[in-house]
């Protein structure tokens, strides 16, 4: 009872913390207080490219990249409208291990420009505040050379 008790808190948080993320039908108006959000923040940002190399649901979310050089990227969140790396699980797909949470197959391997920001916030669930990039734009581009 205790271990399905935290796994459905930490469903339960993930998706009020990345509704935005994992949405594919996310209201015009969503769209419209992210754009803005960014904008707002928009001295803070730095854009990478980097590839889409996979996405998992530990005791926080990671969006993981990886960069022309071969630097990885791990970011703690995803804010940016319009591009799910993150898709919810069919419920006989769920367990302890993905909670219900996985990369977006079509997405994996593509490359984006990748514009993040750096926030403070918990650093896992129920964890102390530290500094997390957080996704906050994305848009696909080809593969550098």
């Amino acid at each position: 009872m205790v271990k399905l008790n935290v796994f459905l808190a930490g469903v339960l948080v993930f998706a009020q913390c990345h509704s935005q993320s994992v949405s594919a039908n996310e209201s015009a108006s969503a769209s419209k207080k992210a754009t803005s959000a960014t904008a707002k923040t928009a001295a803070k940002t730095q854009t990478i490219t980097a590839q889409f190399i996979e996405f998992s649901l530990g005791d926080s979310s990671h969006y993981i990249f990886q960069d022309k050089t071969g630097k990885t990227w791990d970011f703690g969140g995803n804010r940016a409208s319009g591009i799910a790396l993150a898709l919810e699980l069919p419920a006989k797909e769920a367990n302890e291990t993905n909670q219900g949470w996985a990369a977006n197959k079509k997405m994996l391997g593509k490359w984006f420009n990748v514009t993040y920001e750096v926030r403070s916030m918990p650093l896992y669930q129920d964890g102390p505040v530290g500094k997390v990039q957080v996704i906050v734009g994305l848009s696909p581009v080809e593969k550098p050379r």
